[in-house]
C-alpha cells in the first residue's frame, strides 16, 4: 500500500505546481496581448528568432505596377539625313544629319481605367559638308499601335537653330498627350518622318 500512497502523495502536490505554471504562462499570454513589444528588444529578437537589426517593408514594392507600352522607333527611321539632292533617298553631298539617341516613357493611371503616356525622345542634329547656318525643322512622328490598330498618331516638328560656331546641336521632344485603353497591348512606335524631310 505503500507505493500506492506515495503515487497519490505525488499526484496530489503535482496539481497545483502545474496550476501555477499553467498560470504564469497565461498572464504572460496577457501580457503579451495587452503590449506589442518593440521589435530592437530582446522580447522582440527572441520573437523574430534573430538579433538581426530589424527591417521595415516598403509597401509601395507590392503596390500593383502601372502597365507601360514599350517603345519601339521603326526600322530606318533613326536618322534622317537631308543632301543636296534632296532628301535621305536621292544621292548628294550631305546638308546636315539628325538622330534619335534616346527614348523613354512614363505611364500613369488615367480616368476610366485608361493609362496616361508621356514620350520623350532625344538626339542631335548636325551641319554637313553643304550645311550652312539656319534653323532646321525636324519632322518626328510618335504613334501608338494597340493590337491591328493605329490608335494614335501625331507629327511633330523640332526645330534646332546651327550657326557657323555652333554646328551641331541637342534637341529634345515630349509628347505628354498620349491615353491608352489596353497597355499591356499597346506599343509606341517613333521615328523621323522622312515623307516630310
Amino acid at each position: 500500500m505503500r507505493p500506492v500512497r506515495r503515487l497519490v502523495r505525488a499526484a496530489a502536490l503535482s496539481v497545483p505546481a502545474l496550476a501555477l505554471s499553467l498560470a504564469g504562462c497565461s498572464s504572460i499570454s496577457s501580457v503579451t496581448d495587452a503590449v506589442t513589444p518593440d521589435a530592437d528588444s530582446t522580447f522582440g529578437s527572441f520573437l523574430r528568432g534573430t538579433t538581426a537589426e530589424p527591417t521595415t517593408i516598403d509597401v509601395e514594392q507590392f503596390r500593383r505596377q502601372q502597365a507601360c507600352p514599350s517603345i519601339e522607333i521603326l526600322p530606318d527611321t533613326n536618322t534622317l539625313r537631308v543632301t543636296t539632292g534632296g532628301n535621305a533617298f536621292e544621292e548628294g553631298v550631305v546638308r546636315y544629319q539628325a538622330t534619335i539617341a534616346r527614348t523613354a516613357r512614363e505611364c500613369t493611371e488615367a480616368a476610366g481605367g485608361a493609362t496616361g503616356i508621356k514620350v520623350g525622345l532625344a538626339g542631335r542634329a548636325i551641319s554637313g559638308p553643304e550645311g550652312a547656318a539656319g534653323t532646321l525643322k525636324l519632322p518626328l512622328r510618335i504613334a501608338v499601335r494597340e493590337g491591328d490598330s493605329v490608335t494614335y498618331s501625331k507629327l511633330h516638328v523640332v526645330t534646332v537653330d546651327l550657326t557657323d560656331a555652333k554646328p551641331s546641336d541637342d534637341w529634345v521632344l515630349v509628347d505628354p498627350g498620349i491615353t491608352v485603353s489596353d497597355p499591356d497591348n499597346a506599343k509606341i512606335l517613333v521615328g523621323f518622318d522622312n515623307k516630310r524631310s
